[in-house]
């Protein structure tokens, strides 16, 4: 069934959507989403039973139509995220995100926290290791970039992509750590880079997006041609640090664990308590990526036109027994 981006699709058994709206079906980190709101980010998908459904129910909210701090509020089952002028979004067991938009907001604007710290947190309460990371497919072997903000990880990315790799995710990276091999969920085809990194990487196969908000800091990149959701091993994880020569360095089991829990989605709730399987499952995850030998430190050139270098020196690094 071919469907086109941003296509309604009506779902016959789906729990019943907002008075007065459609329903659109979407496939993004290896689930079926159904949602009440367009999310052009998203890739559409045929699937009749929705994995995880977001619903806009909630009677507008008079305290998100001004200013005011970021609100989380966390509990066994519920778990609730506010941004006052954007809107708030509730998390109900691991399948539901009931979504309360703030007067006259944009769906452009609320697309980025339901698609990133939301969907992140959600993808963790289903059993996922969640980084803040971006991650490329070499040959059939996940390269995974974490970093601090401006480390360079998007623009890695679309180094890779330049060079005729695919895209698994920018941003939030969910890993699923079930069973070995450790496995990508590819998430959609957007990559955000800033002005500079677009404009010297000049990707063939993307289109320029406009701004989803006023003075949003990046330029956002749409991937052409079809996505593929196939999962991909991870095989090795990255730590960018900026410098003036491209390096690897490996890090000590030690290290690399500190790193993917500094590096995890959940560090940005430090208020909410993992209860106790929950946090064992999250620590043994880590623990076993770090334990394997695939995290190792990567030294990113100061310089863009340099970024070719840095690129075969993963690519080769991702062919030796360590990183096989």
């Amino acid at each position: 069934m071919s469907i086109k981006p941003g296509e309604k699709l009506q779902t016959a058994d789906a729990p019943a959507p907002s008075p007065g709206r459609s329903r659109f079906r979407y496939r993004a980190f290896g689930l079926a989403i159904h949602s009440d709101i367009p999310l052009a980010e998203l890739e559409p998908d045929a699937a009749q039973r929705a994995e995880i459904d977001v619903l806009v129910r909630s009677a507008p909210d008079a305290r998100l139509a001004s200013p005011g701090p970021v609100a989380f509020e966390f509990s066994e089952d519920r778990q609730h995220l506010s941004w006052p002028t954007v809107g708030s979004f509730t998390i109900l067991g691991r399948d539901v995100i009931e979504v309360n938009p703030a007067p006259d907001v944009r769906e452009s604007v609320l697309s980025l926290p339901l698609l990133g710290p939301v969907m992140g947190l959600l993808l963790h309460l289903r059993g996922n290791l969640v980084l803040h990371a971006s991650a490329i497919d070499v040959n059939g072997r996940g390269a995974v970039f974490l970093g601090d903000k401006g480390a360079g990880k998007s623009t890695t990315a679309g180094a890779f992509l330049a060079a005729g790799r695919r895209l698994l995710t920018d941003d939030v990276l969910a890993i699923q750590t079930h069973e070995a091999p450790f496995r990508i969920l590819p998430a959609f085809p957007q990559l955000k880079l800033n002005g500079d990194a677009a404009d010297a990487l000049l990707l063939k196969n993307a289109v320029a997006l406009p701004p989803p908000a006023e003075n949003f800091p990046k330029r956002l990149q749409r991937l052409t041609g079809d996505f593929d959701h196939g999962e991909i091993p991870a095989r090795a994880v990255y730590v960018l640090e900026r410098g003036p020569e491209p390096a690897i360095h490996a890090m000590d089991a030690t290290e690399a664990l500190r790193s993917l829990m500094r590096f995890s989605f959940i560090s940005r709730f430090p208020t909410r308590q993992m209860p106790g399987r929950e946090a064992t499952e999250f620590l043994r995850a880590c623990a076993s990526l770090a334990g394997a030998g695939q995290v190792r430190r990567l030294v990113a050139p100061d310089r863009l036109e340099r970024l070719d270098e840095l690129v075969r020196m993963v690519e080769a690094d991702l062919t030796t027994p360590s990183g096989s």
